[in-house]
C-alpha cells in the first residue's frame, strides 16, 4: 500500500469503527460504518478524526477497509511509531496497538467487533519515540482476520506469566525490580562476551539497515535466458534474493545474460528510490546465415551442325576441359539480388554467403551469359548456417569455323575473334559472322547459336575478290558514273569484277566533264585522280530603279566592265533589293559560252501594300468585317445640346491606324459556339436566346476571352493578356481581336465613310426616330419597360436580329439601337485633357468599370438615344452586348 488514499470497503449497515476523542465517554463517540471509509486523521478542520497536536493542514494518514480487514496507512512523507518500532507502510489495526502520530497517540481495542479507537496527545515531557522493544509483534504480524484479536495464548500458559509479552497486540508491564543503590558495586563480569554481543548487534542492526532501505527489484529477461548473473557496481558487492525478486540499493548494477541462438546481453541499469521496481531486458536473437553455392549445368559438347569437322579439331578431353574453365570464370561473377537490391557477387568458388534475420528471402541469381534463376528460402537465424545449391544454365555456345583456304579473318558481330579455323564462344541467338581475306571477297554467315552446344558449319569456300577503282578529283564531291550507271562522289572508292575495261566519266555542274577507259585486275587497286577545268557563263541582269543592289548566292555580285556578270555553269540564286520595294529573286544556270539576260523591276512596297489589303473580310467562324480608314474625331457633346451628360467632355482624338469591325454584334450563336453553356435569358416574358439575335447578359471579361478566342481559331496573336485579376492590351498592340476602344466606335457610329460628322443620333438630327430605322423602346417595349417613346413602334419587344434595320454607309448595323455595347476602354468622367489631341487612345491603364456605348431596345429618353451618351457598367445586362475589331498588318497584309 502507498500513501494515497485507499479505496473505500464494501456497504455495511453495522459500524466498524468508533472513535473517542481525548477520553471522551462512550456516548459522545462517532461511529463510522463501510460505507463512510477511508477515514483521514489530521487536522480538526478538516479530517474524519482529529489530530490535536496536527498545526498545518494535510492529511497525516487515512484508515481503510480491505476484505473486511481494517488498516491505517500513513501519507507519503509520515512516519507511525507501532510498537516501537517507525513504520512507513500500511499496518493492519487491532486491539491494544497504540500508534504514534507525531505528538498525538492513537489507542486501539476491540470490542463486539467494532475497532473502538481513542486520541490522545502526549505531554511534552513524554513526545520522544518509545524505545525498539524485540519482543513486541512487529507491524508485519498476522492481519487480525487471520488470527483472532485478543490476548496471545502463550500469554497465558503457566511459566509466561509476568515476562513482558504481548497481549492482543498490546504491551503487559513485568514485575517491578527497583534498581541498585547508586555507587554498589557492580558484578564482575567477562568482557568478551559483551564484546562479541556489541559486534553482533552491531551487524544486526547494519544488516536490519540495509534491509530496511533495500528496494524490492524485479529482474526480467525474455527470452528465459540459460545463464543470467546479476552484479552490483558499488556497496554492497552482494545481492540478496526473496523468491523472484531480488533487494537492490539505490545504484548502479550489470546485467550479464546469455542464451543458445541470441546474442549475450552485458548492459548495465541504475535502481532508483522507487520502494518496487520492475526492470526488463531482452535478448538479440542471432541473424541466420546462408550460403550460396552455385553450379552449373554440363555442356553438350558433341552436338553439331552441318557435314564437315574443322581443318585441326581439338581433342574431346581439351574441349572439356576449356569449356568447365570458361563456365567456372563466369560463375564467379554472378549477382546475388533480392528484389531491385543487389547483395553481392559470388566468389572464386561459386559461393556467395548472406547474413540476416530470420524470414522469407526471394533470391534471384543474375548474370549476363547464365540464364536467372529464382529460389524462395526460409532463413530460420539464431546463428544457424544454412546451405542452398542453384544450378545456373549456360547461355552460350561454341561455333567451330573454318574457310578455304585457311588464315581467314573472323569477325562477330563487329568484333575480330581470330582466324580461320577457329573454335569460339558465342552468346545464343543469331549472330554475324564476316569472314575476310586478303585478295578473296569477304564472305557473311549467319549462326543460329543455342546455349550449352557447339555449332560446326560446313567450311566456307572463299571467291577471289575483285579489283578496286580509287578516283579522286580536284575540286571534290565530282559525280562519278561506270558505264553510264551512277556509283557516287569522288573521292570514291568501288569494287568493280576483273578481267574487263570500264568507262569511267568524272563530271561536276560548272565544270567540264572527264572520261576514262579502265582494265581492272583481281585484287588490283587502280587509281584515277583528275583535275577538273571550270566553265563559265554570262548573266546580265537590267534592273528598275538603277541603285538597286545585286547578290549572287546571297553575296554582293561584282560584274565585268560592261555590267555582266561572269558565273560558273551551275544553279544559281540572283536577287535583287533595295529599300522601300519589293525584292525580287531569280534562279539561273548559266551556259558556257552563251549570255543569259534577266528584268528586274521593283515595285514600292507601299504600292504592293495597298493592292493586297482587302476591303472585307470572313473569318473560319462566319464573322464579316469592313475595312474602316481612320480619321479624326470629335467626342462628346457641347454644353448647350439638349441631354448633354457632364460625363461628355469635348475632346479631340486622331486614329492613324486602319482596322477592320464586324458589321454586327456578336450573336447568341457565334458566342455559344465559344463558351456553350451561355444563356442571354430572358425580360418580362420576352425571349433573348434566339440565335440570330445578339448575345446579352455577360460581363466585359467575358467578351474580352470570346476576342482572344477567335484570334487562337484564326492563327491570330491574342491581343489581351492577364495581369492579375485584369485583362490588358498586349503591348506593342498586335492584330489580333480585341474590342473597339471608345474612339474607333464614336468614329464608326458619328461619322460616315466620308467623316462627315458628327451625328446626333443614328437615324438623323431630331426625334422621333424616323420609321422602322432603329430598335429601341418602342409601344411594342411597353410591358417589359417603364419608358417608351408613344409615337414610335419598331416590332420588337426585346432584342432583335443583329442584321436588321439596314446598314449605314460602312455597311454597319445598329451602332445606335437594338443593344448598347461594351468597348475597351475603362470608364473615367473625365477620359483626357480638353483640347489635346490624343492619338489612338486606349483610355486609362486600370479600373472596375467600362464604358458602355449605344442606344438599346430598353432607351427611349433624350439623354440615352443620343450617340454621344456614354454609360458604363461591370456586371452583366439583358440590353448590353458587344462587337470586335482587329488592326490591318503593319505589312499590309490582312
Amino acid at each position: 500500500m502507498t500513501g494515497r488514499p485507499p479505496e473505500a470497503g464494501a456497504l455495511s449497515g453495522l459500524p466498524v469503527v468508533r472513535v473517542h476523542d481525548g477520553g471522551a465517554p462512550s456516548g459522545r463517540a462517532r461511529e463510522y460504518r463501510s460505507a463512510d471509509l477511508p477515514l483521514a486523521l489530521g487536522p480538526a478542520d478538516e479530517a474524519a478524526i482529529p489530530l490535536p497536536s496536527a498545526e498545518t493542514p494535510g492529511t497525516r494518514a487515512w484508515i481503510g477497509q480491505s476484505e473486511g480487514d481494517l488498516f491505517i496507512q500513513p501519507v507519503d512523507g509520515e512516519v507511525l511509531v507501532i510498537a516501537g518500532r517507525p513504520v512507513r507502510e500500511s499496518h493492519w489495526l487491532r486491539g491494544g496497538d497504540a500508534i504514534g502520530i507525531g505528538a498525538d497517540r492513537l489507542l486501539c481495542s476491540n470490542r463486539d467487533g467494532v475497532l473502538e479507537l481513542r486520541v490522545e496527545t502526549l505531554d511534552e515531557a513524554n513526545r520522544t519515540l518509545p524505545p525498539i522493544l524485540p519482543e513486541l509483534v512487529p507491524p508485519s504480524a498476522p492481519r487480525p482476520g487471520r488470527d483472532p484479536v485478543g490476548p496471545s495464548p502463550s500469554a497465558q500458559e503457566p511459566g509466561n506469566q509476568g515476562q513482558g509479552v504481548a497481549v492482543g497486540g498490546g504491551v503487559r508491564a513485568v514485575d517491578f525490580q527497583p534498581m541498585r543503590e547508586r555507587g554498589s558495586r557492580r558484578a564482575a563480569r567477562p568482557w568478551a562476551p559483551r564484546l562479541i554481543s556489541a559486534i553482533l548487534l552491531l551487524g544486526l542492526a547494519a544488516v536490519a539497515v540495509l534491509l530496511w532501505t533495500a528496494r524490492s527489484v524485479s529482474v526480467t529477461v525474455e527470452p528465459t535466458p540459460d545463464r543470467l548473473s546479476l552484479q552490483s557496481e558499488g556497496f554492497p558487492p552482494w545481492i540478496p534474493r526473496l523468491g523472484d525478486r531480488y533487494l537492490m540499493w539505490p545504484g548502479s548494477y550489470s546485467v550479464a545474460a546469455e542464451k543458445a541462438g541470441y546474442e549475450s546481453l552485458d548492459t548495465s541499469f541504475e535502481v532508483g528510490s522507487d520502494a518496487r521496481q520492475d526492470l526488463s531486458f531482452a535478448l538479440q536473437e542471432l541473424p541466420g546465415r546462408l550460403i550460396l553455392s552455385l553450379t552449373y549445368a554440363p555442356f553438350d559438347v558433341e552436338a553439331t551442325d552441318g557435314d564437315s569437322e574443322p581443318a585441326e579439331p581439338a581433342a574431346p578431353e581439351a574441349v572439356e576441359e576449356a569449356v568447365e574453365e570458361a563456365v567456372e570464370e563466369a560463375v564467379e561473377e554472378a549477382v546475388v539480388m533480392r528484389g531491385d537490391e543487389a547483395l553481392g557477387t559470388s566468389d572464386g568458388d561459386g559461393r556467395f554467403e548472406l547474413e540476416g534475420p530470420a524470414g522469407e528471402y526471394e533470391l534471384r541469381v543474375e548474370h549476363p551469359r547464365f540464364e536467372t534463376v529464382s529460389t524462395g528460402i526460409e532463413l530460420r537465424g539464431k546463428g544457424e548456417t544454412q546451405e542452398v545449391a542453384l544450378t545456373l544454365t549456360p547461355r552460350w555456345g561454341y561455333a567451330v569455323v573454318d574457310t578455304r583456304p585457311a588464315g581467314a579473318r573472323v569477325a562477330v558481330d563487329g568484333q575480330t575473334l581470330g582466324t580461320t579455323p577457329l573454335r569460339v564462344e558465342l552468346m545464343e541467338g543469331e549472330r554475324r559472322v564476316r569472314l575476310t581475306r586478303a585478295g578473296f571477297k569477304p564472305h557473311g554467315l549467319k549462326l543460329a547459336v543455342k546455349a550449352g552446344e557447339t555449332l560446326r558449319p560446313a567450311a566456307v569456300a572463299l571467291r577471289p575478290s575483285d579489283g578496286n577503282l580509287l578516283v579522286t578529283s580536284s575540286p571534290a564531291q565530282a559525280r562519278v558514273t561506270v558505264d553510264g550507271a551512277y556509283r557516287g562522289k569522288t573521292p570514291l572508292d568501288v569494287e568493280l569484277a576483273p578481267g574487263r575495261s570500264y568507262d569511267v566519266r568524272i563530271a561536276k555542274a560548272g565544270y567540264g566533264a572527264v572520261e576514262r577507259r579502265l582494265e581492272v585486275r583481281s585484287g588490283d587497286v587502280s587509281e584515277l585522280d583528275v583535275e577538273l577545268e571550270r566553265q563559265m557563263g554570262r548573266v546580265v541582269v537590267e534592273v528598275f530603279p538603277p541603285d538597286a543592289e545585286v547578290l549572287i548566292d546571297g553575296a554582293p555580285g561584282k560584274p565585268e566592265a560592261d555590267g555582266a556578270f561572269l558565273l560558273p555553269v551551275a544553279p544559281h540564286v540572283v536577287e535583287v533589293r533595295r529599300e522601300g520595294f519589293v525584292a525580287r529573286r531569280f534562279e539561273v544556270t548559266p551556259k558556257a559560252g552563251l549570255e543569259h539576260r534577266l528584268e528586274a523591276y521593283l515595285e514600292n512596297e507601299a504600292v504592293v501594300r495597298e493592292r493586297t489589303i482587302q476591303n472585307a473580310l470572313q473569318t473560319k467562324e462566319g464573322h464579316r468585317l469592313a475595312l474602316v480608314t481612320p480619321g479624326k474625331v470629335r467626342l462628346g457633346a457641347s454644353r448647350r445640346e439638349a441631354g448633354r451628360r457632364a460625363n461628355e467632355a469635348l475632346r479631340e482624338v486622331q486614329l492613324t491606324r486602319r482596322f477592320y469591325v464586324s458589321l454586327h454584334e456578336i450573336s447568341n450563336a457565334q458566342f455559344r459556339r465559344f463558351k456553350k453553356e451561355h444563356r442571354s435569358g430572358a425580360v418580362g416574358g420576352v425571349n433573348l436566346e434566339v440565335d440570330h439575335h445578339p448575345a446579352v447578359h455577360l460581363t466585359w471579361q467575358e467578351a474580352v476571352a470570346y476576342c482572344n478566342w477567335l484570334s487562337e481559331q484564326e492563327g491570330l496573336p491574342k491581343a489581351y493578356r492577364k495581369q492579375g485579376e485584369d485583362w490588358v492590351l498586349v503591348e506593342p498592340v498586335n492584330e489580333g481581336f480585341r474590342l473597339p476602344t471608345e474612339a474607333e466606335w464614336a468614329w464608326l457610329a458619328r461619322y460616315d465613310k466620308g467623316g462627315d460628322g458628327p451625328r446626333k443620333y443614328a437615324w438623323g438630327a431630331a426625334l422621333p426616330p424616323a420609321e422602322g430605322s432603329v430598335n429601341v423602346a418602342d409601344q411594342s417595349a411597353a410591358s417589359v419597360v417603364s419608358r417608351t417613346l408613344q409615337t414610335y413602334r419598331d416590332g420588337h419587344a426585346g432584342t432583335a436580329p443583329v442584321e436588321s434595320f439596314g446598314a449605314d454607309s460602312r455597311g454597319l448595323y445598329h451602332l445606335g439601337g437594338n443593344v448598347a455595347e461594351w468597348v475597351h476602354d475603362v470608364y473615367s468622367p473625365r477620359p483626357s485633357v480638353v483640347g489635346a489631341v490624343a492619338k489612338d487612345p486606349f483610355g486609362p491603364p486600370s479600373g472596375e468599370l467600362h464604358v458602355i456605348r449605344g442606344a438599346s431596345w430598353m432607351h427611349s429618353t433624350l439623354t440615352e438615344l443620343r450617340l454621344s451618351f456614354r454609360d458604363y457598367g461591370k456586371d452583366p445586362r439583358p440590353d448590353v452586348g458587344f462587337r470586335i475589331v482587329r488592326y490591318v498588318a503593319e505589312g499590309g497584309t490582312p
